[in-house]
């Protein structure tokens, strides 16, 4: 996390799940609650994952692709991790998903 969102208070946990009825039907008003009460915030929903929802901290991050990587891992036991999918895929997509170019 780099400085600023961390003097935000970036550990606010939230109950959010994007594939959940209730997103479809009240996402306006729960992504303007996030940003005035919690704009950078952690939900535990598939298996946790970060919630950007302020203009500023997605601006940051955007320009911060060490810390905010959507490239995926592969583990010691061949498992993926990371990625940008929600919950995670058992495989790649391209090119979001890929190495920084050299």
């Amino acid at each position: 996390m780099n400085e600023d969102m961390i003097r935000r208070d970036v550990r606010r946990e939230i109950d959010f799940d994007q594939h959940s009825p209730v997103h479809v039907e009240e996402s306006i008003q729960a992504f303007r609650g996030f940003r005035q009460t919690a704009p950078v915030a952690w939900s535990a929903s598939h298996g946790g994952f970060w919630l950007l929802s302020a203009y500023r901290d997605v601006f940051a991050a955007l320009r911060d692709p060490t810390t905010f990587s959507s490239a995926r891992t592969i583990g010691a036991d061949g498992s993926l991790g990371g990625g940008i999918a929600i919950p995670s895929l058992p495989f790649r997509l391209m090119p979001t998903e890929s190495d920084l170019p050299e």
